[in-house]
């Protein structure tokens, strides 16, 4: 007979599953490289033998559609974030670190609860399609790396300059899932994980080593985070009813397309109105930008042109009002009317960890609730036991220097007169809004910056 059992999810993000039921199982020790599940060992990773699929095969119009769905459940998430643990305070979260961990236990959801997952994470394609679609998201957001440091390369040589340091340019994204050894995993499900998440299950030991197996989840998102992302999952996070940890980390490190200077603090006016001095960097470029009803935007290019951070920073005092009437067409309606502008931009300098934040009461007011109960059906994941998830956990860092951004997750104005227009001014002084945008518009993070002390 089944016990329910609870599964944890972690973005970086995780996401946990567990049961209520507990049998013996061998130590946990270190992942080897993954290999073919042998004798449900912890220690060993259960794979299927199918290769990656590189070019996954997904529709143009699929890929809007994907796109579409992930960034309206990007601005929802927001909304959410900022009503909670964003009143008064930074906040910073990766929507793709989110989905791809999440996407991951909806191809082990049947029924009802795969219905429910489909219509509160804005999944608009069948399961297979979705899978092909962050599949070919994935590769295409890392393969931004690559494209970013050939052009840094070819800029150096051009001008005779030393080649760039290939430990500057970094968007890694990896996918894992930590299961309890003694279960079955279900072969379509691990083909799915093999063929589009790049990822198989490291087989784990959390009946009887509940807390060795959070140190040892921990240790590879720091691992895979350059330790950017440390202690993930807090203590108490998994216990002995665990019985699944899915995670997606991400780790985003570029350069500027155009390097900025250090110059003199600016002063910066919090929410409640007191001013504060802040180090700051600065940039005059042409940039996309849009100024109207008091709010000022810019889109920054990251080297390569693939990738932009965006400012967007309401008068001073408006902050929340702005953020409580974003939406995706008003969002996109933002990039829609900027037009490139030279801009003297003046920008603080930002580094900053978020806490790792329970996602639970969020998902549920979005409409997952079946995936938090007994009532849950995960069968496509094992048939062993009944799981449903018990947390799900995410943590985000951002750091904004005259060297560029790291993340672990227009209106034109026509001048009469003769010469070039003077730059407009952009003195991001205030509160603001703060997102990393690919050139296919997914936002990969996004928050606020409040107090660029913290």
């Amino acid at each position: 007979m089944n016990t329910r059992v609870p599964f944890l999810a972690a973005t970086l993000a995780s996401f946990l599953f567990g049961a209520c039921s507990s049998e013996d199982t061998s130590p946990a020790h270190k992942d080897p490289s993954p290999i073919e599940n042998e004798n449900n060992q912890p220690g060993k990773v259960a794979r299927s033998t199918l290769p990656r699929e590189s070019e996954p095969q997904i529709s143009e119009q699929a890929k809007i559609e994907l796109v579409e769905g992930h960034n309206a459940f990007a601005l929802q998430m927001y909304d959410l974030i900022r009503k909670d643990e964003g009143v008064g305070e930074n906040m910073f979260f990766s929507p793709t670190s989110m989905l791809l961990a999440l996407s991951m236990a909806y191809a082990g959801a049947q029924g009802d609860t795969a219905n429910e997952m489909k219509n509160a994470l804005h999944f608009a394609l069948p399961p297979e399609q979705l899978a092909a679609g962050f599949n070919w998201l994935d590769q295409t957001l890392e393969g931004r790396e690559e494209a970013a440091y050939k052009v840094a390369v070819s800029e150096a040589a051009k001008w005779d300059l030393e080649p760039p340091s290939r430990d500057d340019f970094r968007l890694h994204i990896v996918n894992s899932i930590w299961g309890e050894a003694k279960m079955t995993f279900e072969q379509p499900f691990l083909d799915t994980l093999a063929r589009h998440y790049d990822a198989g299950v490291f087989l784990s030991d959390f009946r009887n080593n509940p807390e060795v197996e959070r140190v040892r989840i921990n240790d590879w998102v720091a691992e895979e985070t350059w330790d950017r992302i440390q202690d993930l999952l807090p203590p108490g996070t998994i216990d002995t009813m665990t019985r699944t940890v899915l995670v997606n980390a991400i780790h985003l490190k570029l350069p500027w397309d155009e390097e900025f200077r250090v110059v003199d603090d600016m002063s910066f006016h919090r929410l409640d109105g007191s001013t504060m001095a802040v180090p700051t960097i600065a940039n005059t470029k042409y940039w996309p930008y849009l100024e109207e009803d008091g709010l000022q935007a810019v889109r920054v290019p990251l080297k390569g042109g693939n990738i932009d951070l965006v400012i967007i920073a309401p008068a001073q005092g408006q902050l929340d009002a702005f953020e409580s009437r974003l939406t995706t067409d008003g969002f996109a309606s933002i990039f829609d009317k900027m037009e490139t502008r030279e801009v003297a931009l003046h920008l603080p300098k930002v580094k900053f960890t978020t806490p790792s934040v329970s996602l639970t009461s969020k998902l549920q007011i979005m409409g997952m609730n079946v995936h938090f109960t007994s009532s849950a059906d995960f069968s496509g994941i094992t048939k062993d036991e009944s799981l449903f998830i018990s947390d799900v956990v995410h943590k985000a860092m951002l750091g904004i220097d005259e060297h560029g951004v790291e993340a672990a997750a227009a209106t034109a104005v026509v001048m009469a007169g003769s010469g070039v227009p003077d730059p407009v001014d952009f003195d991001v002084d205030r509160p603001f809004f703060v997102g990393i945008v690919d050139k296919t518009n997914t936002v990969l993070f996004a928050g606020h910056i409040v107090d660029p002390t913290k």
